[in-house]
């Protein structure tokens, strides 16, 4: 009979944080990919200037200025969330809002980060 038992591998510290705190995981993200800071902070201004919109259905490309091509990045990592599609348009909406402020408020995580002893 095969050995079946799974090795269970150590989680890194980043992992323990980003499990616990959205916001640290966004950060972690937005370290890798800067390039998303203008993205999240016009999907934030779109969705706040839309709080009172009672069929609000979410922003599009155009919106944020970026090739919807750059979205599907931010849907796969679970940042935002495909809320409505057609074949013309796709809408989306952040799926933690609050946790996208707080990581952009924060100073930018570096990626490479070497620990100084």
């Amino acid at each position: 009979m095969k050995n079946t038992e799974s090795s269970i591998e150590p989680r890194s510290s980043e992992d323990i944080v980003t499990r616990f705190d959205p916001s640290s995981k966004i950060s972690l993200f937005l370290a890798k990919f800067p390039e998303y800071v203008k993205v999240l902070r016009l999907a934030i201004n779109h969705e706040d200037s839309a709080a009172n919109v009672p069929n609000y259905q979410g922003w599009q490309w155009h919106d944020v200025q970026a090739h919807p091509t750059k979205l599907i990045r931010l849907v796969t990592e679970g940042i935002a969330k495909i809320c409505w599609r057609t074949r013309n348009s796709t809408c989306y909406l952040l799926r933690d809002s609050d946790a996208v402020r707080k990581a952009i408020k924060k100073p930018p995580i570096h990626a490479n980060r070497e620990s100084v002893e």
